[in-house]
C-alpha cells in the first residue's frame, strides 16, 4: 500500500481494516510524530510478507539501492502502533506536544471511526 494518501499511520491502518487483519509496530520517529504517521513523502510503500521471505525482501531492496525497514508483525484483530526514537511521544510530550503514547485499537473500532466519521460531520449520523 502506497504512504501518498495520508501517511503511513493512513496506510496501515487501510490495510488493517481492508484486509481484516491486525498489527503490532514499532514506527521510529525522528522529528516529530505527526511527520512520521502522517507525512505524505513520494516512493514509500508498505509491503506485507511472510517472515520467512524478510531476507529475500531486504536483499531485492538492497540490490535496487531502495530502504526497507521491518515494522513488525501482522496477525490478530488489533492494531498497535508504538512510536520508538528521539521523536518519539515521550521526547515529543515533554515539548508540549500532547500526542497519545501509543495507538491500540479493535479493528472493529477502527472501521466504524472510518466508515462513521464524515456522516457525524455532515450531521446525518
Amino acid at each position: 500500500h502506497d504512504v501518498s494518501g495520508g501517511g503511513l499511520a493512513v496506510a496501515i491502518a487501510e490495510s488493517a481494516m481492508w484486509g481484516d487483519v491486525g498489527a503490532d509496530l514499532q514506527v521510529a520517529v525522528a522529528l516529530a510524530p505527526a511527520v512520521a504517521l502522517f507525512g505524505e513523502s513520494p516512493s514509500r510503500a508498505v509491503v506485507t510478507i511472510k517472515p520467512d521471505k524478510w531476507s529475500e525482501l531486504v536483499k531485492l531492496a538492497s540490490g535496487n539501492r531502495v530502504a526497507c525497514r521491518r515494522l513488525g508483525v501482522v496477525g490478530g484483530q488489533r492494531l498497535r502502533i508504538r512510536l520508538v526514537g528521539v521523536g518519539a511521544t515521550g521526547a515529543a510530550e515533554e515539548r508540549g506536544a500532547g500526542v497519545a503514547d501509543e495507538l491500540d485499537v479493535a479493528l472493529t473500532d477502527l472501521r466504524r471511526a472510518w466508515e462513521q466519521a464524515l456522516p457525524r460531520v455532515m450531521g446525518e449520523g
